[in-house]
């Protein structure tokens, strides 16, 4: 009788396929207990434990000086006074430090390999030349170019190339070795910087932005500022300001970026359209939440929550002044809830909350929330309408009475000691995020000079060692609202620049976007939160609209979300997420 077996080679190959598959999940595991990221402590260097100080509600180091990391795990937020260094392998999310400096493992600044291009003390004035092109662009090799640009597709800059100007792509960015910009960069997808770049100004990408050796990024004259869902920098990268990475930041070893940056554009939106295939895919009508025009009283007023009887001029105000910054088209709407509103105003120019009688007549049944903020909502809703030209005649007159009358209004709730405006009338609180719609409203009527007061006022008021306080008094326990809600007022009406307003989002996202998402706090969706990031932050907009769906009657959804979501979807954004 003749044996069947199996030849010696075959029995040795399934044995081994048979071990990795059993090996290879347990990889990790060996590698954590080999090689620990926790076990050793941060080395600091300068004041050591007594320059430390708790920051409340976040995990934080202050250092006095320098702060020197070496491939570890760090903290959300790291803070000094001087310099940062990060040693290769260290995973960061927000960092903040006159410089921050991305060294090597022998600790060997490695910035000698590719020289940048010295950042200039005076920085080249701006240009006034504002060009949009349609598709990719790239400048060529050693050329050099001033202009404002807008791209809708891909960007690339050749080697040694320079531009002088602010550069928004809706694609992805990508800097050749020693090419340099004087300007912002804002990119929807990834920027790419291959080595020996100099950047002068803020640097914000919706997904990655990797750094090569030698970059630089701003300067102690001018900091800058890097925002991303992820940030990667290799050793001898230089940034002078803050890095905030919502997601991963980390000071990865120098070899070629990852192959993503790579592909074929083809190939990239193939990819994407199977992502959006697999994790995209429509909602249908029954899921979707109830719209602005759900909340329709039927004789010009809006609920404030579906289906709730209240009518709150404030929700229904701002709801109008987010749709009018969306540019959509409510003109008739909002002629109509005007002659609804300004009958009802008080003597005292404020507003209360309004219910219906059994008779279906309205009466005044709660005050109103927040003087401060109704009288800010009045005005700044009439002056973004006046401005379109959408106020008709028969009109006018009754708008410039409210408008004065929300200005008085004002004028009563102001401090003079302090420069902040009040909630009440004979209450001493003061809200930020009241004081930044006051700020937004001064600047839509044309009232620059009262807006440039208040925003000295709120920074010496409010700003207090670097942090933003919701409130004054301050409040004993922190919340998301109004702690976490607070900040969002201040990403998109100038309080904060671009750059400030993209870092301060990046942090933000780190501490609070989970619990946003997830509603874990409470049940109210806030929108709010999601118009404020779509300028910088489209996909985390997207990530939130895509949160709601398929809507269900458990989450808090006001006429203030239903206003932001129609908003979002006016400026383009859907509701497709890649997490």
């Amino acid at each position: 009788m003749e044996l069947n077996l199996f030849p010696a080679w075959e029995v040795t190959a399934w044995m081994s396929a048979t071990l990795l598959t059993f090996l290879i999940p347990l990889w990790p595991a060996w590698h954590e207990w080999r090689h620990p990221t926790d076990a050793q402590p941060l080395e600091l260097e300068g004041q050591g434990e007594a320059g430390l100080l708790p920051r409340v509600g976040e995990s934080a180091f202050f250092g006095q000086r320098v702060l020197r990391c070496h491939g570890k795990s760090l903290p959300p937020l790291l803070r000094a006074s001087e310099r940062i260094e990060l040693a290769e392998g260290s995973r960061f999310r927000q960092l903040q430090a006159p410089t921050i400096a991305a060294i090597a493992k022998s600790g060997a600044i490695g910035c000698e390999k590719v020289p940048a291009r010295p950042v200039p003390t005076t920085p080249p004035a701006l240009p006034t030349q504002h060009h949009r092109h349609f598709g990719s662009l790239h400048l060529k090799a050693n050329s050099t170019t001033r202009a404002d640009l807008v791209v809708t597709g891909d960007f690339r800059m050749g080697e040694g190339a320079l531009l002088i100007g602010h550069v928004k792509v809706h694609g992805d960015a990508r800097l050749e070795v020693g090419a340099a910009l004087h300007g912002a960069l804002f990119s929807e997808g990834s920027v790419l910087c291959q080595g020996g770049n100099c950047l002068s100004g803020p640097i914000a990408a919706g997904h990655r932005v990797f750094l090569g050796e030698g970059s630089t990024a701003g300067s102690m004259q001018q900091p800058s500022s890097i925002t991303g869902w992820e940030v990667l920098l290799q050793p001898g990268v230089s940034v002078h300001g803050d890095i905030a990475a919502v997601e991963r930041g980390e000071v990865v070893p120098i070899r070629s970026p990852r192959f993503m940056f790579r592909l074929p554009p083809w190939v990239r939106k193939l990819m994407g359209g199977l992502l959006l295939v697999l994790i995209g895919t429509p909602v249908s009508a029954a899921e979707e939440p109830p719209a602005f025009h759900a909340f329709k009283t039927g004789d010009g007023a809006y609920m404030t929550t579906f289906d709730s009887g209240i009518v709150d001029p404030y929700f229904v105000n701002k709801s109008f002044v987010i749709l009018l910054e969306a540019n959509a088209n409510v003109r008739a709407p909002l002629n109509e809830w005007l002659d609804w509103l300004l009958p009802r105003m008080r003597a005292d120019g404020g507003f209360d909350r309004f219910c219906r009688d059994q008779a279906q007549r309205w009466y005044a049944c709660k005050p109103a929330d927040a003087d401060d903020a109704t009288a800010a909502s009045v005005i700044e809703m009439i002056s973004l309408a006046k401005k379109k030209r959408w106020i008709p005649e028969r009109m006018r007159a009754s708008t410039q009475i409210a408008v004065r009358a929300s200005q008085d209004m004002l004028t009563r709730l102001r401090k003079p000691a302090s420069g902040l405006y009040r909630v009440f009338e004979g209450k001493e609180i003061y809200y930020l995020m009241d004081n930044a719609e006051i700020y937004s409203a001064l600047r839509a009527n044309g009232d620059q000079v009262e807006a440039d007061k208040l925003l000295k006022a709120m920074h010496q008021g409010f700003r207090q060692e670097g942090v933003w306080q919701p409130a004054l008094p301050k409040y004993d326990r922190e919340s998301f609202y109004p702690h976490g809600l607070a900040r969002s007022y201040l990403w998109n009406n100038g309080v904060l620049s671009t750059a400030e307003a993209g870092a301060d989002m990046a942090g933000w996202m780190s501490l609070y976007g989970d619990r946003w998402r997830r509603r874990a706090d409470d049940n109210f969706a806030w929108g709010l939160v999601a118009w404020g990031l779509h300028r910088l932050a489209p996909i985390e907009a997207a990530c939130w609209r895509r949160s709601v769906r398929p809507f269900s009657p458990d989450i808090g959804w006001t006429v203030l979300d239903a206003a932001a979501d129609a908003a979002l979807e006016k400026r383009g954004i859907g509701t497709q997420c890649p997490r």
